[in-house]
């Protein structure tokens, strides 16, 4: 066969190749956007059709705060501006509520009890309204049940008692305050503490009648509640790395931070008695029901079985995938439902991964944890699919070429001279 006929044969062999691929590319991108269901990043503009396609909102300077009562979610973002009232009573479809406020005012502080939804609204001025949200009136109706000139900094409501942390940027004074909230509407102070030296508190927990304030110097800072509903020291503990977040459960105190989770015997505040430690890589937030504890790390949502505290076993774990850009955070049970809070939102910049605000799982089985939202991880968008063709076109498809025209000619050079070497023989 010559030169010319060799060329041409191998293009026509190379080009149908070609062509088979591309279709075969084509055909899987068109399959696969018809077999994957668009993700729903930006929840609060989801009208609950699945078909419906929207654009995800960007939220870029992180989460701050996550509450679940019954099928109602709350989550905060960073700025404060983004809030987020969804329904979960289909869990694997979480619906947007629409609930607004006033554009001067940001959702800051949130807590419950039963029924009774708290919301700190911070004004322009730093100034705070108290909203109500009644569940059982309405979850979208909230009225103001007071106004104070403080900024809010947290807040606990139990069965019968508000307390609340506010800082006064202008005087430099922080005051812990205590209200008797038997009639929520008109609420009655008990008593208010001057607090100093807690060096940036992120947030505080209420434990019978200590007030535990967790700061961004890994500190722990442990008061009583006196009979005159005034705060008395009691202990500060420092760790060795930042807290992340604590929680109780009967007699123990479990810290989260980036070296894992410990396990403290908290029958004496004053006197904190390490049980264990676990070694787990960032420990965010944690859950404990029934012996069974619920854990999310930056990575990975943790099943853990507890039943022996000593020697807590891992009884399922959810790492996050490549496909994921999130980093695991807050975390709430509600009933099998296990509603957990990322860190920050990814969207714009990753395309083609999950980089949305939240998380659902079906821990109905400990061992068996199962993902209800997001149902589907995004595969490539059209933008990705566009950019992979004219890579193909533009850059694969020369370089193929080129470089099979090479190897025809190199193939054909090389049987030439291997034909030379055959006819110098057989003439010698």
């Amino acid at each position: 066969m010559g030169l010319k006929s060799s060329i041409k044969s191998w293009g026509s062999l190379f080009f149908i190749f070609l062509f088979v691929f591309n279709q075969v590319i084509f055909f899987e991108a068109i399959s696969s956007g018809n077999n994957s269901q668009k993700m729903n990043c930006n929840i609060n503009n989801f009208s609950g059709n699945p078909d419906e396609s929207f654009m995800p909102n960007d939220i870029v300077n992180g989460n701050a705060d996550l509450l679940v009562v019954d099928d109602l979610v709350i989550t905060i973002d960073g700025s404060r501006e983004g809030m987020h009232f969804l329904d979960i009573s289909n869990p694997s479809r979480p619906k947007s509520l629409d609930v607004s406020f006033e554009p001067s005012q940001y959702l800051y502080e949130l807590t419950n009890f039963g029924d009774i939804i708290l919301l700190g609204l911070e004004h322009q001025n730093l100034s705070n309204s108290f909203m109500k949200i009644d569940l059982a009136l309405s979850s979208t109706a909230y009225t103001e049940i007071a106004f104070w000139n403080k900024w809010l900094h947290g807040m606990c409501l139990t069965n019968d008692t508000l307390y609340s942390y506010l800082m006064d940027f202008y005087i430099g004074i922080d005051e812990f305050l205590i209200h008797n909230a038997t009639n929520i509407d008109n609420l009655t102070l008990l008593g208010n503490t001057n607090v100093s030296g807690l060096e940036l508190p992120r947030d505080f927990l209420v434990h019978e009648d200590f007030i535990y304030f967790t700061a961004r110097y890994q500190n722990l800072s442990i008061y009583q509640v006196n009979s005159s509903y005034q705060l008395s020291f009691v202990q500060k503990y420092v760790f060795p790395s930042t807290i992340e977040s604590i929680y109780f459960h009967e007699d123990y105190l479990f810290i989260c931070s980036n070296l894992g989770f410990q396990i403290y015997d908290n029958s004496n505040p004053a006197s904190l008695s390490l049980v264990t430690h676990y070694n787990i890589s960032s420990a965010q937030s944690i859950r404990i029901r029934n012996d069974i504890a619920y854990l999310t790390t930056s990575d990975s949502f943790t099943i853990l079985d507890l039943s022996n505290i000593f020697a807590p076993q891992i009884l399922d774990q959810y790492i996050i995938g490549d496909d994921e850009y999130t980093e695991m955070w807050k975390i709430e049970l509600r009933d099998n439902l296990a509603i957990i809070l990322t860190k920050e939102m990814h969207i714009f910049d990753y395309p083609g991964k999950f980089g949305g605000y939240l998380y659902i799982f079906d821990v109905s089985s400990p061992t068996e944890i199962e993902r209800l939202y997001p149902d589907r991880i995004p595969l490539l968008d059209n933008w990705d699919k566009f950019m992979l063709r004219l890579i193909l076109l533009y850059i694969v498809l020369p370089v193929v070429t080129v470089l099979s025209v090479i190897l025809i000619f190199v193939r054909e050079y090389w049987k030439k001279k291997q034909q030379k070497k055959k006819d110098s023989s057989f003439e010698t």
